[in-house]
Order: structure tokens, then C-alpha cells, then sequence
């Protein structure tokens, strides 16, 4: 299937990929956006996710999470307990009760933006529920909150079918309508996958949102070594090198090395050097790990470099997720919008529920996000500059 044959099944106009529901309800007035969760269940995780094969089923999984919060004694704030937060979260009996989690968090109007993980061949092992077993669920939950939910679509570019399936995802005449992209380079691989390069041309000219992790590598490939790497890499000397490369990923560090190959914002250069009106959203604006290097006053860090790229391209944007539990980087951020114009047009909210739950109760964590910004940077991240990014202030 060539690229042109996929855009002839597409809308032109965002605005027709959504329930009618959806739609009246924008027309109205844009509604409060978190652009940043997920509803996957432990169902949809492959088995390998830990490092290890192990039986992912709930009653084991509640014994997992007490054995981890247990580890370090009289304390729920170490990694380990963290984790089992995670697990905690995961460990429901479907997606749908998700989604009712996070709603519940929000006003009735509100719109939450849920995005699809693509995790099997990157993690290995196997799953309840395979990709096909996703879309279907999602558009299930869909169809039954047409004015609440508004879903994304992962693919794993080094999929075989991986542009048939991204052809059903957005199929105008299809039954799953999916509305954005979203990408996890550190599955192992890199934006510029010539698979994610034709999707990239059809997002630019369906003005389909893409919504990309550009953080830590806390979700990464299982395998030590990667061969043939497809896209553009970068040598030492800042050239670009088109040859697939291969790469080992050891220890210490593992994590961070994964990061700093696959999630690292110059990766995009090339891509939006070609689509330049790519909506592009790099979720996490940096992570909380860069932001901490911003404030201590160190000028190379993530925060920097995409805010480079929002100077130098129109139509990329930030989100804020998960990093938004730490009041110190939310009150930089806050003065860094009230600041400058580029950056205050171009940020966006969004939770990261899921993970964010490991920081604290996410009630509190939203509160006090909300009061630290205060209502008017509040209206311009959630509505403002989240109808612009999803196109729907044409």
C-alpha cells in the first residue's frame, strides 16, 4: 500500500474524525484537555516488561506489588514502591475502568487524549491482548465516551504491516477512527524509521497530531544490542549518517543510554527539516531529570534544545507530563511561559497518568499543579494551545 493510496482514505479535515458528539462539544467552546494518558491494563503488556518472563495475572501481581512496597522497610517513596504504584494501577480488570479513573479527576465537559503503547516487539515475551486485541478494545471505550475521549495510535514502525495498519487505524470509511500518533523511540527505534517517515508525510498532510515520548528511557527495549538501526543517526563530529547502524546498551547507565540514542530531541531535526508543518507534540518537555539540570543552571539539557526547536519550527509543542509532580520545575515553567511568548504558546497539559501516581496521589498532584500556574496558564495550555495543536481551531 504507497503513501497516496493511504491518504485517499483519510479525512482532510480533523474535525470529521470525530464523533459528532465530540464535535458539538468543541464548537462550543474548546473543553480543559489533558493531552498525555493511557487506559492500557496489565493485559496489554508483554510478559517481559520486568526483564523477566513471569505469569502477569492479578493475584500475582497484587503479591508483586506488596513484595515491593515491603522491600524497603516503613518507607513508600523508594523506586521499588513506586513501581508497585505502577503495578497497582495497571492491575485492573480492564482498560474502560481506566479511563473512568482519570475522568473522575475532571470536569463532565473535559477531553482525555489516550494514548495507545505498542510495547511487543520492542519488549519481548507475549501479552493477553496482542495490537489488534488494542485497537479493538479502544475503540469500544471510544464509542461509548464519544464527547470525552479522543484516542491515538502506536505502531511499532519495524512492524511488517506496519502501514496497512496505520492505514486501518485512520480509514474514514474503517471502524477505529483513531485522531493522533504516538511514537516511544526507545523501543528501539528512531524517528526517522522510513516506515515513521511516510506516516509523517500523511500526519502533515491529513493534519494528523503526533505525540512523542522525548524523556527518559523508564519504558525501553528489552534487548542489549539492536541491529541494522534504520534512519538518521548522528557522528561524533554532528554530520548525519543514512547507514543503519547496530548498538550495545550496557550497563550502568543502561536506562540513560537508551535515552540519550533514541529519545534525544535532535533525533526530530531531520524529520522536521522535511514536515515542517508537523504537528509535533515531545511529551515530557525533556523529563524531569533535564529539568533538574535546568534549574541548577546547567544550559545542556532537553528543556533547551525543544525549546531550540520551537523557535525553529511553528508547529512543535511540549507537554508537561509527569514532570508536572515537581513544584520547582512547575514554578520555572510557569515563569518561562509568562516570559516568552514561543514557549507560552506551545506548551500543554498533560498528566501522564499512570505514572505521575508514583509521585503521590494524583488528586493532590493535579491540585497542585492548577495552583501553581493559576487559572489563565491553565485556560491557554489545556484549551488554548490544545485545540491549535489538535487542529481544531480551523
Amino acid at each position: 500500500m504507497t503513501v497516496d493510496e493511504i491518504k485517499k482514505n483519510i479525512h482532510d479535515k480533523p474535525l470529521d474524525r470525530i464523533p459528532p458528539e465530540l464535535r458539538q462539544q468543541i464548537e462550543k467552546g474548546m473543553p480543559f484537555t489533558d493531552i498525555h494518558t493511557h487506559i492500557f491494563n496489565y493485559k496489554d503488556v508483554p510478559n517481559k516488561y520486568l526483564g523477566i518472563r513471569m505469569p502477569f495475572k492479578p493475584k500475582f501481581l497484587g503479591k508483586i506489588s506488596k513484595i515491593l512496597h515491603g522491600t524497603v522497610k516503613r518507607k513508600d517513596t523508594d523506586w521499588l514502591s513506586k513501581f508497585a504504584y505502577f503495578i497497582d494501577v495497571i492491575d485492573d480488570l480492564n482498560s474502560d475502568e481506566v479511563l473512568r479513573k482519570i475522568q473522575k479527576y475532571y470536569s463532565n465537559d473535559s477531553l482525555i487524549v489516550t494514548l495507545m503503547m505498542d510495547m511487543h516487539i520492542g519488549i519481548g515475551g507475549t501479552s493477553h491482548n496482542n495490537l489488534q486485541k488494542q485497537m479493538d478494545s479502544v475503540r469500544d471505550i471510544r464509542n461509548n465516551n464519544k464527547n470525552r475521549m479522543l484516542p491515538f495510535m502506536a505502531i511499532d514502525p519495524r512492524r511488517h504491516d506496519a502501514l496497512e495498519i496505520f492505514s486501518k487505524a485512520f480509514d474514514k470509511n474503517g471502524e477505529y477512527q483513531f485522531f493522533g500518533l504516538k511514537v516511544y523511540p526507545s523501543l528501539g527505534y528512531l524517528p526517522s524509521h522510513p516506515n515513521l517517515i511516510k506516516m509523517f508525510d500523511i500526519c502533515q498532510d491529513k493534519r494528523i497530531p503526533v505525540l512523542a515520548h522525548c524523556s527518559s528511557a523508564t519504558v525501553h527495549s528489552s534487548s542489549g544490542k539492536i541491529k541494522d538501526i534504520e534512519g538518521v543517526t548522528f557522528n561524533p563530529d554532528g554530520s548525519e549518517n543514512y547507514e543503519p547502524v547496530s548498538k550495545r546498551f550496557r550497563m550502568p547507565n543502561k536506562k540513560q543510554k537508551f535515552a540519550d540514542f533514541f529519545n534525544h530531541p535532535r533525533n526530530w531535526e531531520p524529520v522536521l527539516e522535511k514536515y515542517k508543518k508537523l504537528n509535533l507534540c515531545l511529551a515530557h518537555f525533556g523529563g524531569d531529570d533535564q529539568w533538574e539540570k535546568l534549574v541548577k543552571g546547567k544550559t545542556d539539557n532537553w528543556v533547551v534544545r525543544i525549546i531550540d526547536l520551537m523557535y525553529r519550527y511553528e508547529n512543535v509543542y511540549a507537554d508537561f507530563a509527569y514532570t508536572l509532580y515537581n513544584h520547582n520545575y512547575a514554578s520555572r515553567l510557569k515563569q518561562m511561559i509568562l516570559d516568552n511568548q514561543i514557549i507560552a504558546d506551545r506548551t500543554l497539559f498533560g498528566s501522564d497518568y499512570f505514572m505521575v501516581v508514583t509521585e503521590g496521589h494524583f488528586r493532590n498532584v493535579l491540585a497542585n499543579f492548577r495552583t501553581t500556574m493559576g487559572d489563565k496558564i491553565m485556560h491557554k495550555i489545556a484549551k488554548e494551545n490544545a485545540g491549535r495543536y489538535l487542529f481544531f481551531g480551523e
